[in-house]
């Protein structure tokens, strides 16, 4: 994990350094607005975590802010404050990925204690964000690294949108959690990060493995009734559970057997326990 603390504050770095150095994660600070923009330029991607300090005059904080929105890949950001009583909706956290806030540690082992919050953190979903994607022609086979490091290797013939047209672009969503396909033919699928794992990670865990009244096809037919005993259509469950529509008819045709992290969104969309949806 690497750190870049941007404040203009000269005395501040000194209670971050040291416990940030014992914990053997790299850190970085940077006092102008221009020195963090040549730091962005030069690290790109392996930049991972700012954390900006809100007691910084307006007008260096706004700077900071502006660069920071000015960078191709979304920045996890931590405010530093002096308190916890900022208003949500001000200026500071608007299109910024504000991971949350921390107030000044006032010891070496308050500042420990923040420093494991926050590995936890940015560790949590790291098998779940996709770092880099790349199409192997030759191979026909989609080339997908996650944050976690590991390398998931997806045949195209296993993705059931794929109409078998050129590709022209390969993208990752902002948030990285799947990444979209253009083809030739003018048709764009979406293909989720559970999906990945589900046809190429013989470890991942998911529920409908088995057949039975608990098979993929029986719990794509309960979400695709209770969907429509709600009058609530794809696109509409698809919001409401921040799944995407793609992945929601997938899982409704039986095609994708579902994570239980996933079916708990969906049981929270229709105000159910889990157990309605994978008990016959």
């Amino acid at each position: 994990m690497e750190y870049l603390l941007a404040t203009t504050n000269t005395q501040l770095p000194r209670a971050f350094r040291q416990p940030i150095d014992r914990k053997g994660a790299k850190f970085n600070i940077v006092d102008s607005a221009d020195k963090f923009n040549s730091v962005f330029r030069k690290k790109g991607k392996v930049l991972e975590v700012v954390i900006l300090d809100l007691a910084m005059p307006e007008k260096d904080l706004n700077r900071f802010i502006f660069y920071i929105r000015q960078f191709k890949q979304e920045v996890p950001v931590i405010l530093l404050t002096v308190d916890h009583s900022l208003n949500k909706e001000s200026e500071a956290f608007r299109n910024l990925s504000v991971y949350g806030c921390l107030r000044k540690p006032s010891s070496r082992k308050e500042f420990l204690d923040i420093l494991e919050d926050l590995n936890a953190i940015f560790e949590l979903d790291m098998d779940k964000k996709l770092e880099k994607v790349d199409y192997l022609e030759k191979e026909k086979v989609f080339s997908c690294t996650f944050r976690s490091k590991e390398d998931l290797f997806l045949l195209r013939k296993d993705i059931p949108e794929d109409d078998g047209s050129l590709i022209k672009e390969v993208s990752i969503d902002k948030n990285k959690y799947y990444f979209s396909v253009l083809l030739e033919s003018g048709k764009k699928y979406e293909v989720p990060w559970d999906f990945i794992r589900y046809i190429c990670d013989e470890k991942y865990e998911f529920i409908g493995k088995k057949p039975g009244k608990n098979s993929a096809l029986e719990i794509g037919k309960r979400i695709t009734w209770l969907r429509k005993s709600k009058k609530l259509t794809q696109q509409a469950l698809a919001s409401q559970s921040g799944i995407q529509r793609a992945n929601i008819a997938r899982i409704e045709s039986g095609r994708h057997s579902p994570s239980l992290e996933t079916l708990e969104r969906i049981a929270a969309s229709f105000n159910l326990p889990v157990a309605r949806i994978v008990a016959a």
